[in-house]
């Protein structure tokens, strides 16, 4: 049974599942440039591992999870 088809509640409010497209886009704020996905919520979970070219590494979870840190104290 997926965890969309039984209902789930807010205090005594029903959550109501919205089943909008994933778009992705890039948009300015402040003059900068950052890239935007909107619905993001109706994604697959999903984990990416992002490293630094100065030995920074970061492990996220689209779920919430995230662990950082670097190499060694030294940098």
């Amino acid at each position: 049974m997926s965890p969309k088809s039984t209902p789930i509640f807010i205090g005594d409010t029903v959550l109501k599942w919205s089943k909008q497209d994933i778009k992705g886009e890039f948009v300015a704020i402040f003059g900068d440039k950052f890239y935007k996905i909107k619905n993001y919520d109706n994604l697959a979970p999903f984990f990416m591992s992002i490293v630094s070219s100065s030995n920074h590494w970061l492990f996220i979870s689209s779920t919430g999870g995230l662990s950082a840190g670097r190499v060694s104290a030294e940098q």
